[in-house]
């Protein structure tokens, strides 16, 4: 209301002061009266200092402001004491605007949220995807086929008496206990070692035999294996199950002869991967003839998994 107040006053005020303009018949005492008049009222509304105080909203002032600066430029006041609070104020008022507008603008700065195109997102996945397998333990420890891209092969370790079946990728399937020569390794005929090298799986013999079916010269037989047949012939090399016959790879390590014209040949030394008794140290200690030794099941397994060619890799330390 006060607002409103001054702002009728000063209206009034401006409109007295152009009247003699439009109106140049009015005698000059007349004005005068009249203007002392509406000044003396105008004092009586408060002073300078009380005026400035009680205006508040800034939406009010804005608008006092915009109807007062074109009607400031279109005339000349002359300059009377009572009338220099009200341009002392507007002078206030333009000097402080600057400044809060100035503290009420903030620059918040862009943010670049364009979506990714549908080839930066398969490219990512693809990043993400690798960056997971190269830090999973699966990755670090495939073991690749050195000798046929893409297929599974065996490696078996004469030293920690085992039979590792990598797939395709490289991954460890699963570790077998076996049990090679107990004479050690090596290649020569008659010495009853396991040879070592690359080998391949050239026969398969035994599919659909039952398990702990004993072969004698890679027939199978009527008879099975038992503890008690064991005992009766302690000396016996079992072959029972399953035979998966190896030929070797290295012309003049495990294949024909060597430089000393002596048999080398796995295959002509009929070397197996074959199921054997349960009196055999699977996982422990050597214990064949040259072959290697396999659990029944363990061997019904890995004959059912393997094919023709796989190839297999003998190390004297692994």
């Amino acid at each position: 209301m006060k607002i409103f107040n001054i702002l009728l006053t000063f209206l009034v005020l401006v409109g007295f002061l152009m009247k003699p303009v439009f109106a140049q018949t009015a005698s000059e005492p007349t004005t005068m009266e009249e203007m002392m008049a509406i000044i003396h009222t105008d004092d009586d509304r408060g002073s300078p200092e009380q005026n400035s105080t009680v205006i508040e909203p800034q939406e009010t002032i804005d608008t006092i402001e915009s109807e007062e600066e074109p009607k400031q430029q279109h005339e000349s006041q002359p300059e009377s004491q009572s009338i220099k609070p009200i341009l002392q104020e507007e002078t206030i008022l333009q000097t402080e605007e600057p400044k809060k507008v100035e503290e009420s603008t903030i620059v918040v700065p862009s943010v670049d949220t364009q979506p990714m195109s549908n080839c930066q997102q398969k490219a990512l996945c693809v990043a993400n995807l690798l960056s997971q397998q190269m830090l999973s333990p699966d990755f670090a420890q495939t073991h690749a086929n050195p000798y046929t891209a893409n297929a599974p092969w065996l490696v078996v370790g004469a030293q920690s008496q085992s039979m590792k079946y990598y797939d395709a990728w490289g991954r460890l399937v699963k570790t077998y206990p076996v049990s090679t020569a107990k004479n050690g390794v090596g290649e020569v005929e008659n010495t009853y070692q396991t040879p070592r090298g690359h080998h391949k799986i050239c026969e398969k013999i035994g599919e659909g035999v039952e398990s702990r079916t004993i072969f004698s010269r890679r027939q199978a037989t009527q008879w099975k294996y038992s503890e008690q047949l064991h005992k009766e012939n302690p000396k016996k090399d079992w072959i029972l199950t399953r035979i998966m016959w190896l030929c070797g790879q290295e012309e003049g390590k495990n294949k024909g002869y060597n430089q000393y014209g002596q048999v080398v040949d796995s295959y002509k030394r009929y070397i197996y991967i074959h199921g054997a008794g349960d009196h055999a140290p699977f996982g422990v200690a050597p214990s064949s003839l040259g072959c290697v030794r396999m659990v029944s099941e363990d061997v019904i397994e890995l004959f059912n998994e393997s094919n023709l060619g796989m190839d297999v890799l003998i190390k004297e330390f692994e």
